[in-house]
């Protein structure tokens, strides 16, 4: 699973929590509206999306590693294009 947090110049988060709302997520139990609520619940036909999505990309990155095979480069030819 993949989790992204996506922010703009600053970042919210708590540190010892005092609110029963949050500190629940660190002393109890998590209960399924708790996990719905950091997860939230994705459609069948959206993880299919998704699966489909990964696996185009791992075909795509194997095949472009499979025919964009180049030699390894000499000293001389890595110092001319490092000069460029």
């Amino acid at each position: 699973m993949l989790n992204r947090y996506e922010w703009k110049d600053t970042i919210d988060f708590i540190v010892n929590p005092e609110d029963d709302y949050y500190l629940s997520f660190f002393t109890r139990k998590w209960t399924r509206e708790m996990t719905e609520k950091v997860f939230p619940q994705r459609s069948f036909s959206t993880e299919i999306r998704h699966l489909l999505r990964a696996l185009l990309h791992f075909m795509k990155i194997k095949m472009e590693s499979k025919f964009n095979r180049h030699s390894p480069l000499s000293m001389e030819e890595y110092m001319k294009l490092k000069n460029l």
